[in-house]
């Protein structure tokens, strides 16, 4: 599952043009497979 979101991710990175909007979604990505390995 978190390869899969990682794959995803990695499309949505180079789709987005925008590098900085790339990053945020990027960490928030990271913060939200960080709560499911918590949990």
């Amino acid at each position: 599952m978190v390869f899969i979101n990682s794959i995803g991710h990695l499309w949505y990175f180079k789709r987005t043009q925008n590098g900085k909007l790339a990053e945020v979604a990027n960490s928030l990505s990271m913060s939200f497979a960080g709560n499911i390995w918590s949990h």
